[in-house]
C-alpha cells in the first residue's frame, strides 16, 4: 500500500491546528502541566512575571528528564565484543542525546522566538506569545522523551 500524499496547504492547515491546541493550554498561563501559579486575570506585565517563572519550571524538568537519559546512556547495558567498543557505544548515544537536544532546542527558538513573535510586531503581546509557545513546546518535548520509541531503552 503507497504512501498517502496530503496537498501541502491542507499539511500546512493540520500544522497550525495541532499548534493551536498545543498553545491553548499555555494561555492565561496554564500549560500541559499544573502551572505553579494561576496566572489567570492578571495585568500583561503581571502575566509576563507568571510565564517566566513557568518557563523557568518547565525547562528545569526538561532538563532534569534529558540528564536522566544521558545518565541512562553511560550506564546502558550495551553488548559488544570489546568493552572498549561497548563504552564507545555508550558515549555516542549520550552525545545523539545532547545533540537531538541541543537540535531541538534551535527548533524551538525558531518557531516561538522568531517566526511567532515577529507574527506579533513590536509591543501586542509577542513577548507573552514567545513565552507560551515556548512553554507548550517545552511540555511536548518532555512528553516525546517519556514515550518515544527512540529513548524507551533508556527508561
Amino acid at each position: 500500500m503507497g504512501k498517502l500524499e496530503l496537498p501541502q496547504p491542507f499539511v500546512m492547515y493540520l500544522r497550525l491546528i495541532s499548534f493551536l491546541l498545543a498553545t491553548s493550554a499555555a494561555f492565561n498561563c496554564v500549560a500541559a502541566e499544573p502551572a505553579s501559579s494561576d496566572c489567570t486575570q492578571l495585568s500583561t506585565a503581571a502575566e509576563g512575571d507568571c510565564l517566566v517563572r513557568e518557563y523557568k519550571g518547565a525547562t528545569e524538568l526538561l532538563d532534569q528528564r534529558v540528564q536522566q537519559l544521558v545518565s541512562s546512556a553511560r550506564g546502558a547495558e550495551v553488548r559488544f565484543s570489546t568493552p572498549e567498543l561497548a563504552q564507545s557505544r555508550r558515549q555516542a548515544v549520550s552525545k545523539a542525546i545532547l545533540e537531538a537536544h541541543g537540535a531541538w532546542k534551535k527548533q524551538v527558538e525558531a518557531e516561538c522566538g522568531t517566526l511567532l513573535e515577529a507574527s506579533y510586531g513590536i509591543g501586542n503581546g509577542g513577548p507573552n506569545a514567545d513565552l507560551q509557545c515556548r512553554i507548550s513546546m517545552t511540555y511536548e518535548r518532555i512528553g516525546h522523551l517519556g514515550s518515544a520509541d527512540a529513548y524507551a531503552w533508556l527508561r
